[in-house]
């Protein structure tokens, strides 16, 4: 485990800071912790009276938003596509089905989803019946 090297430096502060400043120390577990957690609380003061200074700018800020992003629908037109729009629905496929789909998209650049849904379109245009027999 290497060492890092510590220098030996002083500052001049009166008698009651310097109580201080060791009561933290002690409490901390050292002088270096003490600096340690010093250096952090000042850190933490400054970058909150930095944002402290910028609410206002925020607040300006968001305030000029809200008038530029006012939308008026009064004047707005139905999606006349809302109607014609897919619903998703739950099928369940064997898997061969799906693989025979997969393949198919791979094949053609169209997703497989899509695929299916032009099968089912065109048995329902062609009228297509189910033929079952149960030999």
């Amino acid at each position: 485990m290497s060492e890092t090297k510590k220098k030996v430096l002083s500052i001049k502060v009166d008698e009651e800071v310097y109580a201080k400043f060791k009561a933290v120390c002690e409490d901390i577990g050292g002088q270096n912790e003490g600096l340690s957690a010093l250096i952090t609380a000042y850190e933490l003061s400054t970058a909150k009276k930095l944002l402290s200074g910028q609410a206002d700018s925020i607040s300006d800020f968001q305030a000029k938003i809200d008038g530029v992003l006012h939308y008026d629908f009064s004047n707005a037109i139905k999606n006349p596509f809302a109607s014609v729009l897919n619903e998703n629905r739950t099928v369940t496929l064997d898997d061969d089905i799906i693989d025979y789909f997969v393949a198919m998209s791979d094949e053609k650049k169209i997703p497989y989803q899509t695929l299916i849904n032009l099968y089912l379109t065109d048995c329902i245009k062609r009228h297509r019946q189910l033929s079952m027999s149960w030999d």
